[in-house]
């Protein structure tokens, strides 16, 4: 009934109504704080394509690879960083930055050498790139 791109966009309308709700007891709109639900659902997404390309469900010449700054985990981080919030000092912050790198340089491999790799290979692959996931969403829970 539902497709996951609609299941994201719902998710994006509320944790946009969340971080526009008051703020404590002030009654100023709530800017900060990270978009918890849509930010791991579309990671999400990003895993289950690695996994339909090594499957062979999708071609990855259909899937545009964009750096760790497109995406909208990493223009969040990049907002973060542009207006020097005090969450940039967070060791999980900074550590959400390397793992968030790790992660798109491990799909791009993954892209790159796929055909040249074995089941075997493909496979190991794939369960570094879900370890390296873990981590990603381990570090938005430990910012939420």
């Amino acid at each position: 009934i539902f497709s996951l791109d609609d299941v994201i966009a719902e998710a994006a309308q509320i944790d946009a109504f969340m971080h526009t709700g008051a703020c404590g007891s002030e009654q100023l709109p709530c800017m900060s704080g990270i978009p918890f639900t849509g930010i791991v659902l579309k990671h999400l997404r990003w895993v289950t394509r690695v996994r339909a390309v090594i499957d062979g469900k999708i071609s990855s010449e259909d899937i545009k690879l964009g750096d760790h700054h497109s995406c909208d985990l990493g223009k969040w981080i990049d907002g973060e960083v542009s207006k020097k919030s005090p969450l940039t000092q967070n060791s999980a912050f900074v550590s959400l930055v390397g793992v968030h790198e790790q992660m798109h340089s491990k799909v791009r491999e993954i892209f790159a050498n796929k055909d040249r790799m074995s089941v075997d290979q493909l496979e190991s692959e794939y369960r570094e790139l879900l370890k390296i996931s873990g981590q990603v969403i381990d570090l938005l829970v430990k910012l939420r």
